[in-house]
């Protein structure tokens, strides 16, 4: 068998074949999924038989081959085929055997020559090839665009990237703390573009990082998320054993950190060429100790820390160094994080210190609610005046020849309005984001996200399966897919994905930064579908049978440059704030940038009764409505979780649309 990413299988057998085993029947089908119309491969379509945890997906040629035990599944059961931009087919295994009698393809109707296209897969064509640097290093998660059309990729881990291009078009190349640079494309040639830092960022931080974290960031909230691009090799306190007393015994076993003893006879700690660095010449990585920056150079006096109030121990290669610390993070830096300021969610305070409880952060604010704010966009002004629905379809026909000018919003935000009369014409207005964005991995995940909120979850699959295609360097592409095939009753699927992330083993992409929502996922997969999936390949610590959470929340975004601010606030009228932002956060931003893993969660447990509210607040700069694609962001709220009588919603928020905090959602607890 030879095997192409995750999934894609190619398996070069017979067509179809019934061989006998122990007086019991294997059927295998080997077969493809081709465009009706084009004859073309129909890639990462959703192969499976109706209501059993048999399925598969089609590979880049389009091939699948499914086993299964005739005395489980009998010839009366449904295949169902579906894929992006195709009408979902259902059809008896019985019907399956004879067509596969007379031909080797499964073919589906096309609903959308530009969504259900795969000439996005072929490297033939007009493209642009080119590579990314930073310090003359390949930089992972760059996004290379065509200004005034949906064409945008995104580097992989060695910096290349192919981008799709007609006539002489200009390449736009960004990144995160970097600054934006155009090329010219050259077919003819390779591009290779090199960034530059972003100087008045760089200025911003440096101040910043004089004082504390003004949010108050804690290990247990902020995720240990690390670069691709740019490896960040961690040590937690929990991986520090007993027995170590100093911290030179600490910092020896931090992986990809070197030491020597200099000629005064103090250790220094260096990293070696093979990560980035360079070691000659002097240069040495400052450590970083609470946001205070240290040299290592002769004289230099460190201060040592009690291996007991050690938290987070990383390096940081150069890149990400300059990135955050600036010029002085030249050689890298060792950032050494305690547990003085660690701050924990508590079941009678929203945040609660180690010294007490934090002092005047009593809420006392009127919010709007999210569901009650008006828009000034005219098409939703002309669309509310409509007395009926053939009314408001019509007056939608004569918007959608102007529907470029207002982007993905124009398609969201009219799903929205048509809900209150059809939902099944709200959904296919939403999925024409597939049409004039196919290959537009921001436009898609806000599909998906919107999706997800109307509880389409079988169309949503499609969409995040388009989206791992075009993605495949992306942690939250893996994730995202696992979720939404435990959503669809895909179980074995999702739980063979959440072990991939865990293993975390996958050539160039970096799942660190998902370990703990993973392990959590798993846990109530193993929970719920215990005799479904084999449960005896994961760690016995996964296998918690009283593993439960009273309310978990869970918040994605589509871009990593998304700024806003979460605000929670407990029976005790008392909140906390998480901000995701380029003053608090941008060392988690570029490193999201690169990994491509964007989601945080929440979790409340065990915590007193009462109504608890959550608030948003975008910090966008007041890009406004202008935005063709806008910044999306997904909320999930379980209730019960990994209980029986668990229960979920989810919604999404055009953060464009925000222009004052607003109130997202209350529960009791």
């Amino acid at each position: 068998m030879r095997i192409s990413g995750p999934y894609l299988g190619l398996v070069v057998i017979m067509l179809f074949s019934v061989l006998g085993v122990n007086a019991q029947y294997i059927v295998t089908l080997d077969a493809e999924v081709r465009n009706q119309q084009s004859s073309e491969p129909v890639v990462f379509a959703n192969v499976r038989i109706l209501d059993k945890q048999i399925g598969t997906i089609t590979g880049r040629d389009g091939s699948f081959l499914l086993r299964f035990d005739d005395e489980q599944v009998h010839d009366m059961e449904v295949l169902e085929i579906s894929a992006l931009g195709y009408q979902t087919r259902q059809i008896t295994l019985k019907q399956v055997y004879r067509l596969l009698e007379r031909q080797k393809s499964l073919e589906l109707q096309p609903l959308d020559e530009a969504a259900s296209s795969t000439e996005f897969l072929d490297n033939q064509g007009n493209y642009q090839w080119g590579r990314v640097l930073m310090f003359k290093e390949p930089l992972q998660g760059a996004k290379i665009s065509i200004p005034g059309t949906y064409q945008e990729v995104y580097s992989n881990s060695d910096g290349l990237f192919k981008i799709p291009i007609v006539d002489e078009n200009t390449l736009n190349i960004e990144f995160l703390g970097a600054k934006t640079a155009s090329a010219q494309v050259n077919t003819t040639d390779t591009l290779n573009v090199a960034l530059k830092p972003e100087g008045e960022r760089l200025d911003e931080v440096v101040l910043s990082g004089q004082g504390k974290d003004p949010y108050g960031r804690t290990p247990e909230q902020k995720k240990r998320f690390n670069s691709a691009g740019f490896a960040v090799s961690q040590l937690t306190a929990a991986q520090i054993p007993d027995w170590m007393t100093t911290m030179d015994q600490v910092m020896s076993r931090v992986p990809n950190l070197w030491w020597e003893r200099g000629p005064d006879g103090i250790i220094r700690y260096f990293m070696p060429r093979s990560a980035g660095m360079e070691v000659g010449g002097g240069g040495l990585p400052i450590i970083v100790i609470d946001d205070m920056i240290y040299p290592q150079n002769l004289g230099a006096v460190i201060p040592e820390i009690p291996v007991s109030e050690i938290d987070l121990v990383s390096v940081m290669p150069r890149v990400m160094a300059v990135i955050r610390y600036g010029p002085q993070g030249g050689s890298g830096a060792i950032v050494i994080e305690t547990k003085q300021n660690r701050i924990v969610l508590d079941g009678n305070n929203a945040i609660e210190e180690r010294s007490g409880l934090i002092q005047g952060n009593d809420f006392e604010e009127e919010l709007t609610s999210i569901g009650d704010i008006s828009t000034e966009l005219s098409f939703v002004k002309e669309l509310e005046a409509a007395t009926s629905f053939e009314q408001a379809k019509e007056i939608h026909l004569r918007q959608v020849e102007s529907a470029d000018k207002w982007g993905i919003g124009f398609y969201t935000r009219s799903a929205a309005y048509f809900s209150k009369w059809d939902k099944n014409y709200s959904l296919e207005l939403l999925m024409k984001i597939a049409s004039v964005a196919p290959t537009n991995v921001k436009a898609l995940r806000t599909l998906a996200y919107h999706l997800d909120q109307y509880d389409a979850k079988n169309r949503a699959r499609s969409v995040y399966q388009r989206i791992m295609m075009l993605s495949p360097g992306d942690a939250q592409s893996y994730r995202d897919l696992a979720n939404i095939y435990v959503e669809t009753g895909e179980v074995v699927k999702g739980f063979e994905l959440y072990k991939l992330i865990l293993a975390n083993e996958t050539e160039g992409v970096d799942f660190s930064g998902l370990t703990e929502s993973a392990e959590m996922e798993l846990r109530r997969i193993v929970k719920h579908h215990k005799g479904r999936v084999d449960y005896m390949t994961v760690s016995n610590d996964l296998l918690d049978h009283s593993f439960k959470k009273d309310v978990r929340i869970v918040f994605q975004w589509n871009d990593p440059s998304a700024e806003f601010e979460v605000q929670f606030v407990n029976p005790q009228n008392k909140y906390y704030n998480w901000n995701h932002d380029m003053f608090a956060m941008q060392d988690r931003m570029t490193e999201e940038a690169s990994t491509g893993a964007m989601m945080e969660e929440f979790v409340i447990d065990d915590a007193n009764s009462g109504n608890w509210q959550i608030n948003v607040r975008s910090m966008q700069d007041d890009k406004g409505v202008s935005e063709r694609n806008p910044i999306t962001l997904k909320y999930t709220l379980y209730r019960n979780y990994g209980k029986p009588d668990e229960t979920q919603y989810s919604g999404a928020i055009d953060l464009s649309l925000l222009k004052q905090k607003v109130a997202l959602d209350q529960f009791l607890n």
